[in-house]
Order: structure tokens, then C-alpha cells, then sequence
């Protein structure tokens, strides 16, 4: 097995091409273990397998002949190691056993995606007849189990009922009223079905229409005599990028929690530490936190070497804000374990923290840089704001707009105690369950702080604590 520094010495990449490369799913993740015994400078070491340098010479050579990199996906047939993920793209042929891979133009019946707000993003041609609210080519006696299976998913995925009448005549939206009052609370699982009877030109046709859950909202898709399972699954496990790549290629909107989190004093760090110490130490933190992310729904997007952002989606099933103040306090733990181990590595009273600020929204998500260095981003608001308070926290704080803790559950409200720390002849001491506006926390006049001058008057609030979830929740 080789490090991930070997790797890079081995192959000319850089760690950025090499962290595309996993994030692609064409490399595996590294596998994080005690170094080998010639290896006493570090406590956890990253080791890819040993044939990841065939894998990613063969990679550079399809790039040099003009490949991007979702063709390379689908040549590799979903990378090598554990860790890799589906291919996504035009549907291939499976080889024996596996699950085959499908994209939303491969689909040959009615379907359509809608997002967390339950807004059609993307629909096929097949689907035009299946237009709210006449269901045209649906037969009367299913008409009502379609619209009940949408009312009870969007109520099921906290859509308010306004938004989800917006629009509709008014005997349209007493319709879709009762349904949503009549739908029961239940566990949301990845595929939910019901049967219908389609009327088509060679007469009425039974069939079934399918939920399929994903990060960015639901496919419905109807078919005949259903689909079988390992088709089921392939389309569940398309990646976090389905709905910008759903037929359209465009940025959708999508709820989300931004976390944006900024290694402090990262100059000081460069002048005093070795150039390769310096990027072992950074990815060091992106190796111990990136598992974090990931373990509560996150998706990492564009970010310095030094920080990093992370995205998390309204899905079924978790609430994306919990999940972000889960990751946030997490990483908290994880930067003190961190910094222990350079401390007694160095022999310095260094302390390391990553500053982090939350924030949420309903904000437009895509791709930028086309082709094999193709990078998630978001726009908007709560991306900047979350930047914003990341600026303003020192010593490992969190911080989370207002916004963020008002749209909690009340279960999750209890978990989470917050406030704003007052000065006080003994020193700063945190008034619990208060707010402050970011003026009031930061010297706006500096010239320094213009990006804090647009938010100046956000309210904003430190995280103190967030606890575990109680018995009965996961």
C-alpha cells in the first residue's frame, strides 16, 4: 500500500487532481491507519491500494486522448476499492452480477423529479400528459391514490401546504387540502409505491407508480408491472448531482444548511511550519474531518486548502439542520484530537482550530469549470453568511444565523444550547438563548471586514453545545 504522499511523488499529480479523482469515485478513499513502523512522524496515516498507480496512470492517459471524467467513470465501470461509487451517465451494459448504471434520459416511461419545495425540476416527454391538475390519461379511480401519495410525501418532507396549493384554483386546493390534512406521519423509506391504471391509445393499462427518494427531492416514475430490484437500486444511488443533471444540465433550488469552516491563523501556520509539514498538517484535518461530513449526509464543495465548505440537503428521513450542528460539534472534538497530536509531534503550545460558521437557505446549486475538474457550488445567501460567521469565530467557535435555530424541530431545539458571550469583570460569560447582530461582535469600520458590512445586521448566535439525540431518535 502506498501513502497518500507517495502517491502524488510517484504519479506528478496534485493533491487536488487526487482529491477530484476520489470524489469522482475512479480512486478509492484511503484507507486511515497507524503508519507503517519507518513512519514515526505521524499518529494516522491515509494508504491507498497498490494498484491505485495503474489506475490513475491509465486515467491520465484517456484525459491526454481528450476523456472527461464521467466517461472515464463509466469506462472503469465505478472505480477500484470498497469505496467507489456507481458511474452516473447514459445507461451501460452491466457486466455479471452488478447493478447496472442509468441516468434520467435513459428512462422510457412517464417520469418527472421534483425538489424539496415540491417545484418541478425536470420531466421527461412521456410525462406531458400527466400534468396537474386534469391527470390527463389517468383513469379516474387512480387519480386520487397519485394525489394522495404527493400530498402525503410533501407534507412528509415538511412542505407547507401554501406552497404546495400555490398557484392551484380553489376547488383544486380544497382537493389537495384534505389529502394533506389525511396524510399520516410515517418512516419515509427510500421507495414508496402505489398502483394506478394509465389510459393509453391501445386501451387502459395497469401499472405502478414509484417514489424514489433523493437528496434533491423525488422521481416519480410509473411503470408497467413495476421494475425489478436491482434497477430500484441503481436509481437510488445516483449521486448528490441528479438534479442538476437531470436531463438539463441546469442549477436547481435547493433547501440546504451551509457549513463553512476556516483553519485559523493559516499565514502564522505557513511561516512556521516546513512547506511539506505544512500540507501534511492540512491534509491531516481534511482526512480526520472529511469521514465527519460524510457520516451526517454532507457533500463538500469548492473550498481553500486551507477551509473548507460543506452542503447539506433537505432529504427524507434526517433533518439537513440537525446534521449540520451534529458535523459542526464534531469537528470541534476532531480538531482537538488533531492539534494534541501536532503538539506532542512539534514539541509547540500551538493550539489548532477550525472556525466555523452556519448558516441556511434555499439556494441555487451547480457545477462550475465543465468537464473532468467539474466542482459543486452553491449560490447564494446562506453560502455567504456562512462564510461571514466563520470570519468572526475564533478559537474553534461555531456560529449559526438565527434563521438556522428558528427552523428547528423542538426536539432538535432541545438538544442545542446557544448564546452570546458578554464581557463581565470575570471575564466573558455566555448569556444562554440570546442573539446579536454582527455589528455589534466585529469592527466593521476596518477595512478588512468589508464582507462583513453586507451582513452587519444579521442576527447570529455560538453554538455552546449540541447534544446527542435522545432515546427514541436516531
Amino acid at each position: 500500500m502506498y501513502s497518500s504522499k507517495e502517491v502524488l511523488e510517484k504519479t506528478g499529480i496534485s493533491r487536488a487532481t487526487l482529491n477530484n479523482y476520489i470524489s469522482s469515485g475512479i480512486v478509492p478513499r484511503p484507507e486511515v491507519m497507524a503508519p507503517e513502523a519507518s513512519d514515526t512522524t505521524a499518529r494516522r496515516i491515509g494508504y491507498f491500494p497498490a494498484e491505485v498507480l495503474q489506475r490513475i496512470e491509465e486515467i491520465q492517459r484517456l484525459k491526454r486522448e481528450g476523456w472527461n471524467l464521467d466517461r472515464i467513470a463509466e469506462h472503469f465501470g465505478g472505480g477500484v476499492g470498497q469505496n467507489a461509487r456507481a458511474p452516473v451517465g447514459a445507461a451501460n451494459a452491466a457486466r455479471p452480477g452488478s447493478v447496472p448504471a442509468l441516468s434520467f434520459d435513459s428512462l422510457d416511461h412517464p417520469a418527472y423529479l421534483l425538489d424539496n419545495r415540491f417545484e418541478l425540476v425536470w420531466a421527461n416527454e412521456r410525462s406531458g400528459t400527466l400534468a396537474w391538475p386534469e391527470l390527463a390519461g389517468v383513469a379516474p379511480e387512480s387519480r386520487q391514490a397519485i394525489l394522495r401519495l404527493h400530498a402525503g410525501l410533501a407534507r412528509q418532507r415538511g412542505v407547507g401546504l401554501g406552497d404546495l396549493c400555490s398557484g392551484l384554483a380553489a376547488p383544486d386546493a380544497v382537493v389537495l387540502e384534505r389529502f394533506y390534512g389525511e396524510a399520516e406521519p410515517f418512516d419515509y423509506p427510500m421507495v414508496v409505491r402505489t398502483p394506478v391504471v394509465l389510459t393509453l391509445p391501445g386501451g387502459t393499462s395497469p401499472q405502478f407508480l414509484y417514489a424514489i427518494s433523493f437528496r434533491e427531492g423525488t422521481l416519480f416514475i410509473y411503470l408497467p408491472g413495476g421494475m425489478d430490484a436491482a434497477g430500484l437500486t441503481a436509481m437510488a444511488a445516483l449521486p448528490g448531482r441528479a438534479a442538476t443533471d437531470a436531463g438539463t444540465g441546469r442549477p436547481v433550488l435547493t433547501q440546504m444548511a451551509v457549513l463553512f469552516a476556516g483553519l485559523q491563523q493559516p499565514a502564522r501556520l505557513w511561516a512556521e511550519l516546513p512547506p511539506e509539514e505544512y500540507f501534511e498538517l492540512v491534509n491531516d484535518i481534511w482526512l480526520q474531518l472529511d469521514p465527519i461530513f460524510e457520516r451526517h449526509q454532507g457533500s463538500c464543495g469548492r473550498h481553500p486548502s486551507e477551509g473548507m465548505v460543506c452542503y447539506f440537503l433537505a432529504q427524507p428521513g434526517s433533518s439537513h439542520l440537525s446534521n449540520a450542528l451534529a458535523a459542526a460539534w464534531e469537528v470541534r472534538a476532531a480538531m482537538r484530537r488533531v492539534s494534541r497530536q501536532w503538539q506532542s509531534r512539534k514539541g509547540w503550545s500551538t493550539e489548532l482550530f477550525m472556525n466555523t460558521g452556519l448558516a441556511q437557505g434555499r439556494e441555487w446549486l451547480g457545477h462550475v469549470r465543465p468537464g473532468p475538474q467539474s466542482e459543486m457550488t452553491v449560490m447564494g445567501d446562506a453560502a455567504d453568511h456562512a462564510a461571514a460567521l466563520s470570519s468572526i469565530a475564533c478559537d474553534g467557535a461555531v456560529w449559526a444565523t438565527r434563521d438556522l435555530v428558528a427552523r428547528l424541530l423542538p426536539e432538535e431545539r432541545a438538544r442545542l444550547k446557544y448564546g452570546v458571550r458578554r464581557h463581565a469583570a470575570g471575564g466573558d460569560a455566555p448569556v444562554n438563548s440570546v442573539f446579536s447582530r454582527v455589528e455589534n461582535l466585529a469592527d466593521l469600520d476596518s477595512p478588512a471586514q468589508e464582507a462583513l458590512r453586507a451582513v452587519a445586521r444579521l442576527p447570529v448566535t455560538e453554538v455552546l453545545d449540541f447534544g446527542p439525540p435522545s432515546d427514541n431518535r436516531k
